[in-house]
């Protein structure tokens, strides 16, 4: 089933591809009506409209780091992640020098197809896809629907924050040069930190998830609290390898001291802010492992949405705060409004111990064989008839526990080391 739900979220993403290209085709019209300098609008056109050509490269590395990471085969994502963090920079500097701010672009679009290029040759190497895959099926079409119910609250979980905070660097257009070139850096060290632990949260989910469907709920439970432990001593080295580099960090990417400053200040928001993030993206990944990505999706949503983004725009616009407010809302939303909640989640409304998997109505089984064999190949058949890879499928609901018992049973009555 694997490759038949990893060619339902190829058809969701191209779904998704079109009206995002679109977006970004014209984010420079977008920007110029909501008011943003022409020098933004200028260099933010340039950069959007080259990187349309890079969404189905970056859509493909979503799904392949999921359909990776299901198998527990995350050893080759580390690879490709570290040699794009190596590889990045070099290329956008040499590229930038050949053909000027566009070559930035180009460098990333480069750099994405070549991660794409580099897990899909390692998986057709090593054999990884025979595993699961069938070949392209038109199963692949059926029960998108009931895909999207699952996907979306995990969508709107993290699309909340991002949104958020891109929303945000959008407000920020509306400020002075130096102001936005300092808080331009914050949201890179901001998400080079989150990215350090990114693999803890991605894990969580598919740990926690694969625990649940093997019926070990209280199994569970200790991986989600031990990702929780883990991802907060990790933000603890960010944060100290922040502060060891704070002085130096802003000139790497310039050299006026005024934008370093404004960096200075905003980082006594940044980095307290970044235990509560990691905290609440680990926490969404043992909810959407869980199944409970709706209820995650309303609390991000609230913490972000509702509260944070708002509270941003009025310190930012009407209390003229400046680019501080624009983490001071996020700040607020997460602290106030999200980690009480999800720590309430963890330990009083999760019932760990009666946790169910996922009953997938689409689930495909074998066909009834006959066959006279022994107990030991019924009890074969039996358990054959719980898993979904087979060949001939029928629709799960057409199949009941006392069928498959019945069957049992007739065969045990009927195989001569079971005399009458």
């Amino acid at each position: 089933m694997y490759g038949i739900y990893a060619q339902r979220m190829c058809v969701i993403l191209l779904c998704f591809a079109f009206p995002l290209g679109i977006i970004l085709a014209y984010a420079d019209r977008i920007l110029s009506s909501l008011g943003a300098t022409a020098e933004v609008v200028h260099y933010t056109g340039i950069w959007c409209r080259l990187s349309v050509f890079g969404i189905p490269a970056t859509l493909l590395y979503q799904l392949l780091c999921r359909y990776y990471s299901c198998q527990h085969n995350t050893l080759p994502l580390s690879v490709a992640l570290a040699s794009a963090a190596v590889a990045n920079p070099v290329m956008q500097i040499a590229f930038v020098n050949m053909f000027g701010f566009e070559g930035s672009p180009i460098a990333w679009l480069l750099l994405m197809c070549f991660i794409v290029a580099g897990l899909l040759t390692y998986m057709w190497r090593s054999g990884l896809y025979k595993k699961t895959w069938g070949g392209w099926s038109k199963k692949g079409l059926e029960h998108i629907g009931d895909l999207l119910s699952i996907a979306l609250p995990s969508m709107a979980v993290m699309m909340s924050e991002w949104v958020a905070l891109e929303v945000n660097a959008l407000a920020g257009g509306f400020t002075d040069a130096t102001s936005l070139a300092g808080y331009s850096i914050t949201l890179q060290i901001f998400g080079i930190m989150w990215g350090v632990g990114s693999g803890v949260m991605i894990l969580s989910c598919v740990f926690v998830g694969n625990a649940i469907g093997e019926q070990r709920p209280l199994f569970a439970r200790k991986v989600a609290f031990v990702a929780v432990a883990l991802m907060f001593c990790i933000s603890i080295v960010d944060v100290l390898i922040m502060l060891l580099m704070g002085p130096m960090i802003p000139y790497l990417f310039t050299n006026d001291k005024k934008v370093a400053d404004v960096y200075h200040r905003l980082m006594y928001i940044v980095l307290p802010y970044h235990f509560f993030d990691t905290f609440q993206s680990t926490v969404m990944g043992i909810l959407r492992g869980c199944g409970l990505q709706k209820l995650g999706a309303v609390v991000i949503c609230t913490a972000f949405c509702v509260v944070g983004v708002p509270l941003s725009f009025l310190l930012f616009f009407y209390f003229d705060w400046g680019v501080i407010a624009l983490w001071v809302g996020p700040f607020i939303g997460v602290v106030f409004i999200g980690s009480p909640v999800y720590i309430y989640l963890l330990l009083f409304y999760i019932d760990w111990a009666n946790l169910k998997p996922h009953q997938d109505d689409h689930a495909e089984v074998a066909p009834d064989e006959e066959s006279d064999t022994g107990s030991d190949d019924v009890n074969d058949e039996v358990i054959e008839r719980r898993q979904v890879i087979q060949e001939e499928p029928v629709r799960a609901n057409q199949r009941h526990p006392k069928v498959v018992q019945d069957i049992a049973d007739t065969k045990r009555a009927d195989s001569p080391l079971n005399p009458p």
